[in-house]
């Protein structure tokens, strides 16, 4: 199962309430969005294992438009990935009629991501588990923090959202090293790297990608 393949399949699905009897029930729109991601996923990663240029695509020095441009335009998806479930949450919550319910499904689902990201996931990319928070690992920790966020007012969550997108920048100058033995837990926050005195790297730090999480649960 690959990253995408695992995002989508445990993502809410997300349905109309009003759809005419015989038509299917789902929102194209969401539907057409996840498909795209996807696609625009397959390209970064199909670059990744079927070459074997000797630098990073971005690296301006070396690289060509086309080139750079597979690895540029995949850095929308990620936060689609994240975005898309903040809004199958509030769909959920709005089809049921029930916070604690849409609360249950996040915390329980997001155990399961993180669950199939330590094992299943992380096992067919390197043959060893339990050695990196890819974006599995993120998505499934984002639900979990959700599920007690969205007993939040709507205006509070959206307020929180904003402020982890639009400032988080502000704190790029802070090291792990300046939190001393929390230096494990800025990491898993906000800055990619290797947790100290461990193997474990993280790769898509929580910071602010669980505020495009919960921007995705108040847009829903």
């Amino acid at each position: 199962m690959s990253d995408v393949e695992a995002v989508v399949k445990t993502t809410p699905a997300i349905r109309s309430d009003r759809s005419a009897p015989g038509q299917s029930s789902r929102i194209l729109s969401v539907d057409f969005m996840r498909g795209l991601v996807m696609v625009i996923m397959a390209l970064d990663h199909s670059r990744d294992f079927l070459t074997n240029i000797p630098f990073e695509p971005e690296d301006i020095t070396h690289t060509f438009p086309a080139l750079f441009f597979t690895r540029w335009i995949t850095h929308f998806c990620a936060p689609m990935f994240f975005f898309v479930a903040g809004t199958g949450a509030y769909l959920l919550r709005r089809k049921t009629g029930s916070v604690g319910t849409a609360s249950r499904f996040l915390w329980t689902r997001g155990l399961w991501l993180v669950l199939l990201e330590f094992t299943i996931i992380e096992y067919a990319w390197t043959f060893i588990p339990w050695q990196m928070g890819g974006i599995i690992w993120s998505i499934g920790c984002c639900m979990i923090l959700l599920a007690v966020l969205i007993r939040l007012p709507d205006k509070v969550l959206l307020t929180f959202g904003l402020i982890l997108i639009l400032f988080h920048n502000f704190f790029d100058s802070v090291s792990p090293a300046q939190f001393g033995k929390f230096a494990g837990l800025w990491i898993i926050l906000h800055r990619k790297g290797v947790i100290p005195h461990t193997h474990f790297f993280v790769l898509f730090p929580w910071i602010p990608l669980l505020g495009v999480m919960a921007i995705g649960y108040v847009f829903g």
